[in-house]
């Protein structure tokens, strides 16, 4: 089923009719100043084109219960895309900039050749 399920996103994928525009926005190394704090690095941006859609209910309810009441899509990509890290303050995940809104990526899945990953609305 699974892999049925990765052939129809591929094609999706495929078609230009299905993707729309988005921004894949990477955390730069920060650094330490001279006073010990924590700077943080630069962005990088990559256009990217995806496909989206919001969570299932079934999905939801499978979401760590803090996360359940959040605003989360889904998005498909081919590019690889990196997830928050459990336990940190959040910052050093990749976020996707759809719809002049930022969405902080915290669960990646890779299906066959591209990204499935689920991003909460900062």
């Amino acid at each position: 089923m699974a892999n049925r399920i990765a052939q129809r996103v591929s094609r999706v994928l495929s078609n230009p009719a299905f993707l729309e525009s988005a921004t894949l926005l990477r955390p730069g190394a920060g650094h330490r100043n001279q006073h010990g704090e924590w700077v943080p690095g630069a962005d990088t941006t990559t256009t990217v084109q995806l496909a989206t859609w919001p969570v299932t209910g079934q999905e939801r309810m499978a979401l760590p219960e803090g996360l359940r009441s959040d605003d989360i899509r889904t998005f498909c990509l081919r590019e690889t895309v990196h997830p928050v890290e459990e336990g940190t303050d959040g910052t050093a995940g990749d976020r996707i900039r759809y719809g002049g809104t930022d969405w902080r990526i915290f669960q990646v899945e890779a299906w066959g050749g591209f990204t499935k990953a689920m991003g909460t609305r900062i």
